[in-house]
């Protein structure tokens, strides 16, 4: 086991030459095979697996199988810990590819960890992208974790479904309404009182509330805002480019544009980033608006008046 730990390939085909013992485990309940794992050594961890098939599915102390050790590992293509996990999955037969722990499936520890490699082998596998924790996270859930990073996040949400739960908190600006995905990397719940502090991740960006408001945006409850608002598309012309009148030019990505009516200025990118879109020199976006509420207000009509009006038609 201590060679497996420290990745002595060599050792550790000495000892398997020598009928060593495979299946014992140490204090952390973990094989030759999962210190393998640990350690990330792709020539070590190829010798142990076929000794080690009926290995495949133990669990250590805290529950992981060397799947999702190697999982929360391959962070990237090319890696020992990811070469490792490509050798364990052409034992797909044996595996199981949808054991859970307490933090979840090995997919789920994939996405946690942001592992996009991992991810993608996992997927051509077979994992199962519908999964929960007890904690109600899904794969696709997780995903959010990585607001901050909206190139690892739009990376991830490409390959897993878009997660259907329903939020409980909307951003909303006066034009767009924004679904919060989590609140300070944690699921949102009905009633949480959110702090300037906290962070609150939409799609593809995080940050704290206080910038949010800075942006223009508040925070509302899901409920409440539905009743009072309802969806529509929102159509904008370019006022500014770069500081000047828009004559009509071609814009370019790094461009900063003011559009009329609203009074962010943004690069393209950001713009569309956010979700408008660019139609013939206007940009156009899925929004809300309040809810018109039309309310008819009669008058009581006194009975000699209503006589004296019937009594026209005589």
């Amino acid at each position: 086991m201590e060679a497996a730990w420290l990745g002595a390939a060599e050792v550790v085909e000495c000892f398997l030459e020598m009928d060593a013992k495979v299946e014992l485990k140490d204090g952390r309940g973990c094989c030759a095979l999962m210190l393998s794992a640990c350690c990330g050594c792709a020539d070590s961890f190829r010798q142990l697996l076929p000794w080690s098939r009926g290995l495949l599915n133990d669990r250590n102390e805290q529950g992981y199988t060397v799947l999702m050790m190697l999982a929360e590992r391959g962070g990237q293509r090319g890696i020992m810990a990811h070469r490792c996990l490509q050798l364990l999955l052409e034992e797909a037969s044996t595996l199981e590819l949808n054991a859970s722990c307490d933090a979840g499936t090995a997919l789920m520890l994939a996405v946690r960890r942001g592992c996009l490699p991992s991810v993608e082998d996992l997927l051509a596998a077979g994992a199962d992208t519908g999964s929960a924790a007890s904690g109600g996270e899904t794969a696709s859930s997780l995903c959010s974790l990585w607001g901050s990073r909206p190139t690892l996040y739009r990376a991830l949400r490409g390959l897993l479904p878009l997660d259907a739960k329903e939020t409980c908190l909307v951003l909303f600006d006066g034009l767009l309404a924004r679904p919060v995905q989590r609140v300070s990397r944690c699921l949102p719940v009905s009633g949480l009182e959110v702090s300037n502090e906290q962070s609150l991740t939409v799609e593809f960006e995080s940050m704290p509330y206080w910038k949010w408001k800075r942006a223009g945006y508040r925070l509302h409850s899901s409920d409440i805002f539905l009743q009072e608002h309802e969806a529509c598309v929102h159509e904008r012309e370019v006022q500014r480019v770069n500081g000047f009148e828009w004559q009509g030019q071609e814009l370019l990505p790094d461009d900063l544009i003011k559009l009329r009516g609203v009074k962010h200025v943004r690069r393209l990118e950001h713009w569309l980033q956010e979700g408008w879109d660019l139609v013939d020199g206007r940009f156009r976006t899925s929004g809300a608006r309040r809810k018109v509420v039309v309310e008819v207000l009669e008058e009581p009509v006194e009975v000699g008046e209503l006589q004296d009006f019937l009594a026209t038609f005589q």
